[in-house]
């Protein structure tokens, strides 16, 4: 607009009219970067994981330390836990035959727990708790 109206000399010529269409662009960039990264912020807080503050488990309000054990969060009044906890407010350490899935042994040291009693074993083992080596005579 302010462009426009220099060129028939209704505006006078001066820096700011002669980079009129600059400047803007200049304005409309750094506008839409501030607007991305608020909208970055908001996604990487509280509506990254839809957590809404009235939303309740097991006593808890959803931004509460406590909530879920401390170990998930509330969404829609229920508990979504961290890798390796189980349970309505995440209070159960997933275990494979009494041993917890951050040990290194779990498995027999030959696998991964990915649930209660249950092994994925690494190529070459077999058994429910990994511990036979595949072609290995008895």
């Amino acid at each position: 607009m302010i462009y426009a109206l220099k060129v028939p000399g209704i505006l006078p010529t001066n820096l700011f009219t002669t980079y009129a269409i600059q400047i803007g662009s200049v304005l409309e960039v750094s506008l839409l970067a501030f607007a991305l990264a608020d909208r970055i912020n908001m996604e990487g807080t509280e509506c990254q994981f839809k957590i809404h503050p009235e939303s309740n488990c097991a006593g808890y309000w959803a931004t509460d330390e406590a909530v879920c054990s401390g170990r998930g969060n509330c969404i829609d009044d229920e508990c979504e836990c961290e890798y390796g906890y189980v349970g309505n407010d995440c209070e159960v350490l997933i275990e494979c035959y009494g041993i917890d899935i951050f040990n290194p042994t779990v498995c027999s040291g030959n696998g991964m727990c990915y649930g209660i009693n249950l092994c994925s074993c690494n190529i070459g083992y077999d058994g429910n708790q990994c511990e036979n080596i595949i072609g290995a005579s008895e």
